[in-house]
């Protein structure tokens, strides 16, 4: 197969001023050489916590299995007795049909919870960055007088905290802030709010029961009561008269 090469570069050239474009519309900043750095730091700072929980997980479970806390292990043959003796009377096949039939019933409404999730969590994000309340009567007012670089720092801030890219002139496209959120909310990805200090205090609200979250496994809370018990071979080290 033959490529010519004065076509391939054509072609390359308008993909690449069709993404000068659409990044021109949604305001979307090349990074920079700092840019760059500061992502990289970012991301290495959550690989390190990652293996760093992975050892620990490894060391507590090694610790668990040679009965270094007596009663964390002695609780952890009784979960295992009880998950085979669930699993011998109750067959594989209905639990699957019981989960299928769950996930089906939940999967009815999802577009719709999405949607409901995602204004919400758009309201949420307007308020923190207008320092107001999240109340419908504020929300359906226009906005307020434009301040230097409002739209700027408002397409910056979603772009942070929600990684999604709005379009330039939003304040002429959607009047209020209501308008807005009811754009966003049509986003093929459901939204999440990062998990913070901040949003704890809107997640403890009643909006907090339309927002959807990941949800942790049961079997995770469970993992979580025995190593939280259980010692790391660092912890062991430093108290040494208690595990000698």
């Amino acid at each position: 197969m033959f490529i010519d090469e004065e076509l391939t570069k054509t072609k390359l050239k308008e993909e690449k001023e069709k993404i000068d474009e659409k990044s021109s519309f949604y305001n979307i900043k090349k990074r920079g050489i700092l840019g760059r750095y500061n992502q990289f730091k970012q991301k290495s700072a959550k690989t390190l916590d990652k293996l760093e929980y992975v050892v620990d997980m490894f060391e507590k479970f090694k610790n668990l299995l040679l009965w270094k806390d007596e009663l964390m292990t002695k609780y952890f043959l009784v979960i295992l007795l009880i998950l085979y003796a669930f699993l011998t009377f109750m067959p594989l096949r209905y639990i699957t049909i019981l989960y299928l039939i769950r996930r089906f019933h939940k999967g009815k409404s999802y577009y719709k919870r999405r949607k409901k999730s995602n204004e919400i969590i758009s309201k949420i994000e307007i308020a923190k960055f207008m320092i107001m309340e999240v109340d419908e009567l504020y929300m359906v007012k226009e906005w307020p007088k434009k301040t230097k670089n409002f739209e700027s720092k408002l397409i910056s801030h979603f772009q942070t905290f929600l990684k999604i890219y709005l379009p330039a002139k939003i304040t002429e496209t959607y009047k209020s802030p209501h308008e807005l959120a009811e754009h966003v909310s049509d986003a093929d990805a459901v939204l999440r709010l990062i998990e913070n200090d901040e949003n704890d205090i809107y997640l403890e609200q009643d909006v907090s029961r339309v927002i959807m979250r990941v949800r942790k496994p049961a079997y995770k809370y469970v993992l979580n009561f025995l190593m939280n018990y259980v010692p790391s071979d660092l912890y062991q080290e430093l108290m040494k008269d208690k595990y000698q």
